[in-house]
């Protein structure tokens, strides 16, 4: 759906923000509300394996999302937790 509203601007818009948050390579890096989990992915690649991106995110379903999607990121340092609030 970002994909047709923004004409595939979004991709451009995330590399932007990641490129924007000063993260980098040997990083820990919180991903607040991560949803399903495309910047935190982004985030991880940045900063290499050495170090972990921690996604979190008010959903349940956002996260279970995000943790099927890892398993085509192989070799990324990545994991996604919930919060109760």
């Amino acid at each position: 759906m970002n994909g047709l509203l923004s004409l595939g601007q979004h991709r451009v818009w995330k590399r932007m923000a990641i490129s924007w948050s000063g993260a980098r390579k040997g990083d820990w890096v919180l991903d607040i509300c991560c949803e399903s989990g495309d910047l935190t992915f982004l985030l991880s690649d940045k900063i290499g394996s050495q170090r972990k991106v921690t996604g979190l995110d008010f959903s349940n379903e956002q996260l279970s999302i995000a943790a099927n999607r890892k398993e085509h990121w192989e070799n990324h340092a990545t994991r996604t937790v919930s919060e109760h609030w």
